[in-house]
């Protein structure tokens, strides 16, 4: 063998080792990049995950309760639970037994509605839902544009889930002066997103939430408006909640 082709063998063998060398951190690599970007996303999982059945109850904060009964309707309400068709089932966090019945109508674009959420909503659940003084309702309802962009359809879609205040809550963090990042929402509320997306795709509320909103609203047309045993609220006040909830508990004992 010549000493140019010796030299030629020698440059491919030192090749063939270094490539060896990096295979190990080109695997590890590309399985960083994976994990990475599952964490991320983590609608990945619902591509591939099975269909998720309905669930009969409402959790959100350590809280959960049952759908609530609001009356007849002919209107279709999303029915988790399967408790029976006609029926204004709305999600609700508390015990059924609870004295004082809290309803509140709200919309995702309301300013007002998203500082009561993220400020005070968590310390009246804690301070009254959670101690079986208050049952929580929340009735669907939303303006022209809400319904539009089919949000008041996908919090619906939520409820299936038993994720209908998870869902709400994540709206208002994500929600902003250049619009609204619902599928973020979706992935903050750990939303099974087959089931979610085929909810939606199907349209299955889409002409319901429209009468909902605008025709089964208890007259509401202001945002925020809360119900306390009946007693209309309108506004973010939050201290006038909690008076009418201390004054509602105190007729109830």
């Amino acid at each position: 063998m010549t000493k140019s082709r010796r030299k030629k063998t020698r440059s491919r063998s030192k090749r063939r080792k270094q490539e060896t060398k990096l295979i190990p951190w080109i695997v590890g690599a590309a399985v960083v990049i994976i994990i990475v970007g599952v964490l991320w996303n983590r609608s990945f999982f619902g591509l591939f995950s099975a269909k998720v059945e309905a669930r009969g109850f409402e959790e959100f904060m350590g809280i959960t309760g049952t759908s609530y009964d609001a009356g007849e309707t002919t209107y279709t309400y999303p029915d988790p639970a399967g408790r029976g068709d006609r029926r204004k089932w709305l999600p609700a966090l508390g015990s059924e037994d609870a004295p004082v019945i809290v309803m509140e109508f709200s919309d995702i674009y309301c300013g007002h509605c998203r500082t009561f959420h993220l400020t005070s909503l968590e310390g009246i659940l804690k301070d009254y839902v959670a101690e079986g003084k208050v049952r929580y309702v929340d009735h669907y309802f939303g303006f022209a544009q809400t319904v539009a962009d089919g949000t008041v359809e996908a919090e619906m879609c939520a409820a299936e889930q038993g994720k209908y205040f998870e869902f709400k809550h994540a709206l208002f963090q994500r929600v902003s002066v250049s619009g609204l990042n619902i599928d973020q929402a979706i992935r903050d509320a750990a939303l099974d997103v087959r089931t979610f997306n085929t909810c939606r795709n199907n349209q299955k509320y889409q002409q319901a939430q429209g009468e909902i909103v605008f025709v089964d609203n208890m007259g509401v047309n202001a945002t925020p408006t809360f119900f306390v045993n009946g007693t209309r609220v309108e506004g973010n006040r939050p201290e006038e909640l909690r008076r009418l909830i201390e004054e509602a508990l105190k007729v109830t004992e």
